[in-house]
């Protein structure tokens, strides 16, 4: 029975994510803000980074980024002895699989990156102002705030990760399967 509650919950959450997207590009549509100004499937190549790193092009290349990430934020935690490791749960159903490495990474890469950063360019504002803002509210959407004033160092991760995705992103040429493929 708690495994079905678990199931169903995963499944609400997914199904609403999936609505609120839809809604939130209708009301966008509706506001004058076409959906094909911000949603950008492909990067912009006259705007990817000349690294190589980000000429492949591939999505895929994400799986490194996601390793340059997580490797030494995981060896400064555990150096420093700071927890940042959830406790151990069971692992989830389909549903529970769905949410955490489809709907809810696509969900907040819509809005995060390819909608509030290019918000953020269409008001004039700075790549760093982008990156900053929306790592802030990224921080904010995935941490409760009873954690953040228990003082817990989430909000700090998520903060860095939104930052290293939006960076990513811009660097990218706004490639949206790239930075979904990391935070995945």
């Amino acid at each position: 029975p708690q495994a079905d509650t678990a199931a169903g919950a995963a499944a609400g959450a997914a199904a609403g994510r999936a609505l609120a997207v839809i809604v939130f590009a209708a009301l966008q549509q509706l506001a004058g803000l076409p959906v094909d100004d911000w949603l950008r499937l492909r990067a912009d190549a006259q705007r990817v980074d000349p690294n190589p790193l980000f000429q492949s092009g591939s999505p895929l290349a994400g799986v490194t980024f996601a390793f340059m990430f997580a490797v030494p934020v995981a060896s400064c935690a555990q150096l420093a002895g700071v927890p940042w490791l959830p406790d151990a749960r069971p692992f989830p159903g389909a549903p529970g699989c769905v949410l955490r490495l489809l709907v809810a990474p696509l969900s907040e890469e819509l809005f995060f990156r390819a909608w509030l950063l290019m918000a953020f360019e269409r008001a004039g504002g700075s790549p760093t102002t982008g990156i900053i803002a929306s790592a802030a509210l990224f921080g904010l959407f995935n941490v409760p705030v009873s954690a953040v004033l228990a003082g817990s160092s989430a909000l700090l991760v998520y903060e860095m990760l939104g930052a290293y995705l939006a960076f990513l992103y811009q660097r990218s040429g706004g490639s949206l399967p790239f930075v979904f493929i990391v935070h995945a």
